[in-house]
């Protein structure tokens, strides 16, 4: 497989870079994007040591001449901020991005572009317009919300604009992969003319046999098996070995908010997503496991 160049914008924790491993390209990042501290630090846990830092204007004008950085290394910066030859400079083959929710969600204000938060987005909508080496593919991800949104519309009108063919998906992983997780994400996958999709299969009457998957995916081993009907189990995902005592609810906050908590046991086939209020709230906002005791 050919080697292609990323360019991993709202990198957070680095989901997309696992993504892009575990898809088993033969792929770069070579650079990733992200304003907030915190995911940068985690970014940095997972990636290396010299994958997060502070990137001043001599950096930045350094870039704009050659490729000298390191790969990887996170740039702690408005995007908005950066002009289309920064972005020429890299010749990236792949943009993926994952730009904030809040303007979108379903319990939010849903300002959509009128939003201070969809500043960074729009922009690299307008970029794209004007670039001598746009990327060949995009991935766009968010939450459901997104694809009824205005800036849901200025992307397709921007990339239809700029000569790319997409497809567009709501999918959650419990419907999906089998992963036993409802998060329901809107999906983008954008290619550049003269590069087309394959066309949409709406129907399958029969279930393809794992050794299909060989025939189009070479990396994929023996172990890899197509998704059934049944989710994993939540146990197939947690650590071993950890005391779980430390992390208990306390009693008084049991007594006084069990009743709303959403509950799963190791052996369950279903969890909800966790949310930015969990810990701070007690309903809505993700799941509480239970260790599977039986009292008598």
């Amino acid at each position: 497989m050919v080697s292609v160049k990323v360019l991993e914008f709202y990198s957070g924790i680095g989901g997309m870079h696992y993504a892009a491993q575990l898809a088993g390209w033969d792929c770069e990042i070579l650079k990733a994007f992200d304003i907030n501290d915190i995911a940068n630090n985690v970014y940095k846990h997972n990636f290396g040591a010299k994958t997060v830092g502070q990137v001043n204007k001599r950096h930045i004008l350094k870039i704009a001449c050659s490729n000298l950085l390191p790969s990887s290394f996170p740039l702690q910066k408005l995007i908005e901020g950066l002009d289309v030859a920064y972005f020429d400079n890299w010749r990236a083959d792949v943009w993926t991005m994952s730009p904030p929710c809040q303007p979108y969600t379903r319990l939010g204000l849903q300002h959509g572009s009128q939003d201070p938060r969809s500043k960074s987005f729009l922009h690299l909508l307008t970029v794209l317009d004007t670039m001598v080496h746009p990327p060949s593919y995009i991935l766009v991800e968010n939450v459901k919300g997104f694809e009824t949104s205005d800036s849901r519309n200025l992307l397709v009108n921007q990339l239809q604009k700029t000569g790319y063919n997409f497809q567009e998906f709501l999918l959650t992983p419990s419907k999906t992969v089998g992963i036993p997780n409802s998060r329901l994400r809107y999906y983008l996958l954008a290619k550049l003319n003269p590069l087309t999709f394959a066309p949409v299969v709406t129907q399958i009457t029969t279930p393809p046999e794992n050794s299909i998957i060989y025939d189009f995916i070479p990396f994929v081993n023996e172990d890899f098996k197509l998704y059934g009907k049944e989710n994993n189990v939540i146990r197939d995902y947690l650590e071993s070995n950890v005391n779980h005592d430390v992390y208990a609810v306390p009693d008084k906050t049991l007594l006084k908010n069990g009743y709303v908590f959403d509950i799963v046991t190791p052996s369950s086939r279903h969890s909800c997503c966790f949310t930015k209020g969990y810990f701070h709230y007690a309903q809505g906002t993700g799941m509480y496991q239970a260790e599977e005791r039986v009292c008598v």
